[in-house]
């Protein structure tokens, strides 16, 4: 009894840390439940933002943007930000994370990640989101109506 008390404890002390880390997540909810409807709406928004389409299937879509070349080892190498786009059912449609990641790929294909900081983040990922859920409205819907 005591061993599951402790366990249980143990469990719920991780959880705060887990939601206020979800809080640092661009996330939208967009009003659709056909996944290849929200890949395309990302990718649509995602040409605005140099984002290019490299995967996708039923859990993610991955899309790549060029950011320039970094000092790796003391070589340059070209670097990369990932986004990966989480897919979630929601009541409503399908909630979309965002989460991100540099990378520098190496000559044979090897990658070395960079760490995101603040200075680092894209500070366009919750705008992409934004304006993939508002083309998945009709136009001249009510959005304002109880559901």
């Amino acid at each position: 009894m005591t061993r599951r008390l402790i366990l249980a404890l143990a469990l719920t002390a991780g959880i705060p840390s887990l939601a206020r880390a979800q809080q640092d997540f661009s996330k939208a909810v967009i009003k659709t439940f056909d996944l290849d409807t929200v890949t395309s709406l990302l990718q649509q928004e995602g040409l605005k933002h140099e984002l290019v389409l490299k995967m996708a299937d039923k859990h993610v879509a991955i899309f790549e943007r060029t950011e320039g070349t970094t000092l790796v080892g003391g070589r340059p190498v070209p670097l990369i930000r990932v986004v990966t786009f989480h897919f979630e059912k929601a009541k409503t449609g399908t909630r979309v994370i965002a989460t991100e990641e540099l990378v520098g790929r190496q000559p044979g294909g090897a990658e070395t990640p960079i760490k995101i900081d603040i200075n680092t983040r894209a500070t366009d990922l919750q705008d992409l989101l934004l304006a993939a859920k508002a083309r998945s409205i009709p136009p001249g819907s009510d959005t304002t109506k109880a559901q």
